[in-house]
């Protein structure tokens, strides 16, 4: 658990003046001490019906505007082409071109957005550190469930019984804790129960052979007539795939579909394949290479067929035991599973089904077995075999694959790859008349790959719309993750999507502030205890998840209310827990505490921030407010939060790069707002769009993706 403020809670000076003039017509003349020691105590019982009362109309306080930390621009500024305010040396007429949506009714309307320091963050990544573990259920608090930690004063009654006052509310508690149990470390882990198989689990950011991997991954992929569309790639790549052919030597590679795409390429090349005799598959693969080395081009499949492939071969050597299936679709839907069994074909009129599509999976749930190290020989030969052709049967080839999983192990996944609309079976999407059912459809096979602990991800082309917009749920709900891929980029991209592995499943996130704060900007459901404990179930946990909160001190008058004493304002405790359980059915709870100071130097606080966090805080609120379709709020969320990075960006020398990573990434996105307002949509979002909410909203600008694509540039930049 991070805090942008580092060690110190924002407390605005307005408030803090509020509470001296309130302590001193309590107690007479009474100063403020400069670091305001000990964490408050506001108990239940202390809170009058009065300040119930407060407590129940906060979100009328949600909304007022009078706040320090309030950021107010008009309507206007939200379609700035994020405007000129972000590219400065836009020329007027760029300007001017840019589209903008129907103004609102009050064309002078004002929005404001409360920003400041106090954000948190939660790097899921730490669950697979446990420096510091106990065996058995942490011990909370009867009254807000927090657990005892190494900040909690606890008096000895006798033997290992103690007095505990909880730190956050409180409450008086009677607990029997043995001496070795009581916790040492801010960072706990607690095993509630062990694995079936203890890993040698690596550090964070270390690799190594794991053999006790033996969790199920299905590539679930497109091969319809579309996927022979062709690109003109580098000789680089060119020579990687044209080498991955000759390798398998692929049979029939050079099909009526791939010959009539040359041809156009090229007038002064009247060819077809009718023309040739090809004496065996070798000739064949010589006659496309050498006619490809002319224009460098390949297609769709080909690409996916050699980023698969060459993630197989990664796969076989770092976890050997993963078992490894295919399953195609294009107008029917093929499983060849290991590829060391007969293959199975969803038959054409079952592909409405669903009853009997989930039957088909669990009943040749064995034909993805083996493990990669015996299997992959096989794979790799078939998979350079399977041409285009045909229609886009995705909804039953997803619905089949996660099927084949019922039996497999906890943080098994599916990569479903396509480039174009599901329009063939069950979860088709073309016409607007049963959108809501399909949309229905595919988050509840996210639902059901949650529940089981399994991901989908989906792997798309730049230049084709593949309805991210309605799969979105599905890949969210599961924990996965949606990438849009070039040609020159596919297997870097699958790459990183291998290394963001599922570490954990079953979670649930819990976080407790003392009573004085309150969540800022998060949903009604998740919280409680007058907004001061939130809770959600998070599912499915990977490598690179990052959440981030925001916080603030509750208006001045319920503070009062609580008759906060200011030598008692000094530090103040914030709790997160993790609930848990592995791929190996161990189950954990992970505490992290911190005692954080209250200052209300703002200067200060912000030299030493972490504008990493603002940044990333920042896109990922925006872009879950625009999953809900609030495309304007989403906008007024951005421009706030551009403009108190902007206002800081000489803080320090990490706020001027977190605002430049900001800015090139915002930018596009507060754009396709923009158009999406624009559009005859209705609101309905483009592939790009929905592509940026998603990863917004599941992971840190500065994650491995995103930094693994920047080292990558860099050295292209080298060479």
């Amino acid at each position: 658990m991070k805090f942008a403020g580092g060690e110190y809670i924002y407390l605005t000076k307005k408030k803090l003046e509020k509470l001296k003039k309130d302590n001193q017509s309590e107690n007479g003349n009474l100063s403020a001490p400069p670091i305001l020691m000990e964490p408050p105590i506001i108990s239940e019982s202390k809170i009058s019906e009065k300040l119930k009362q407060n407590l129940e109309g906060m979100e009328e306080d949600k909304k007022s505007n009078n706040s320090n930390s309030c950021c107010s621009f008009s309507e206007d500024h939200l379609d700035d082409r994020y405007s000129g305010s972000f590219e400065d040396n836009l020329s007027s007429e760029e300007q001017m071109n840019v589209e903008k949506p129907k103004k609102h009714n009050d064309e002078n309307k004002q929005f404001s957005q409360e920003t400041d320091i106090n954000i948190l963050s939660i790097e899921y990544e730490s669950i697979l550190d446990k420096d510091f573990s106990l065996k058995g259920n942490p011990i909370r608090c009867k009254s807000c469930h927090a657990v005892v930690n190494m900040f909690s004063n606890l008096n000895l009654i006798e033997n290992d019984k103690y007095k505990w006052e909880c730190e956050f509310c409180s409450q008086m508690n009677e607990i029997i804790i043995n001496k070795d149990s009581i916790p040492l470390n801010k960072n706990m882990d607690y095993i509630i129960q062990e694995p079936k198989i203890k890993e040698e689990t690596p550090k964070i950011g270390e690799k190594a052979i794991n053999e006790n991997d033996d969790t199920s991954l299905i590539f679930c992929f497109d091969i319809s007539g579309s996927m022979s569309q062709s690109y003109t790639v580098s000789k680089e790549i060119y020579d990687k795939i044209a080498g991955t052919k000759k390798k398998h030597k692929k049979k029939n590679f050079m099909n009526t579909q791939n010959m009539n795409m040359m041809n156009n390429l090229n007038n002064n090349f009247n060819m077809n394949q009718n023309m040739y005799d090809y004496s065996s598959d070798e000739d064949q693969y010589d006659y496309n290479y050498n006619y490809q080395r002319f224009s460098n081009s390949v297609t769709r499949l080909e690409t996916l067929q050699t980023a698969i492939s060459s993630n197989i071969k990664k796969i076989t050597k770092e976890t050997p035991n993963k078992k490894v299936g295919l399953v195609t679709f294009n107008s029917k839907v093929t499983v060849y599973g290991d590829c060391t069994s007969n293959k199975v074909i969803l038959d054409k009129t079952d592909m409405n089904d669903e009853k009997k599509i989930i039957e088909l999976g669990e009943n040749n749930t064995s034909i993805i077995s083996n493990p990669i190290s015996q299997s992959s020989k096989k794979i790799l030969t078939k998979l350079n075999k399977i041409d285009e052709n045909g229609t886009t049967a995705l909804g039953p080839a997803i619905l089949l694959s996660l099927s084949l999983l019922k039996n497999a192990k906890k943080g098994s996944r599916i990569f479903l790859c396509t480039d174009g609309l599901a329009n063939e079976g069950i979860g088709k999407l073309e016409g607007e008349e049963n959108l809501e059912k399909e949309k229905e459809f595919y988050e509840k096979i996210g639902n059901d790959a949650k529940e089981k602990g399994y991901s989908i991800s989906l792997i798309t082309f730049k230049d084709q719309h593949s309805g991210i917009e309605i799969l979105m749920k599905m890949v969210e709900k599961s924990g996965g993750d949606v990438i849009r891929v070039t040609p020159e980029e596919i297997c870097d991209d699958f790459s990183d999507l291998l290394e963001n592995k599922i570490i954990g499943n079953n979670a649930t996130l819990e976080i407790i502030l003392p009573k004085m704060l309150m969540f800022r900007n998060e949903k009604n459901e998740y919280l409680s205890n007058y907004d001061s404990n939130y809770k959600r179930i998070i599912g499915n946990i990977k490598s690179d998840m990052i959440d981030y909160f925001e916080f603030k001190f509750k208006k001045s008058k319920i503070l009062s209310d609580m008759k906060v004493d200011l030598k008692e304002l000094a530090k103040i405790p914030i709790q997160a827990m993790i609930e848990y359980s592995d791929n190996n059915n161990g189950k954990y709870v992970k505490v992290f505490t911190e005692l954080k100071t209250i200052s209300s130097n703002k200067e200060n606080i912000l030299e030493k921030a972490d504008f990493d966090i603002v940044s990333g805080n920042a896109m990922q609120k925006s872009a879950k407010i625009a999953m809900e379709g609030r495309l304007r709020d989403a906008q007024k969320n951005t421009m706030a939060w551009k403009k108190f990075l902007s206002s800081n960006q000489n803080m320090n020398q990490r706020s001027t790069e977190s605002y430049n990573m900001f800015k090139a990434n915002m930018n596009n996105f507060n754009q396709n707002l923009v158009s999406a307002q624009c559009s005859n949509l209705n609101n309905r979002f483009s592939d790009r769009l929905a592509n940026q909410m998603l990863n917004f909203s599941n992971n840190n600008q500065f994650g491995s993706r995103t930094m693994n694509m920047i080292e990558r540039k860099k050295k292209k930049n080298k060479k």
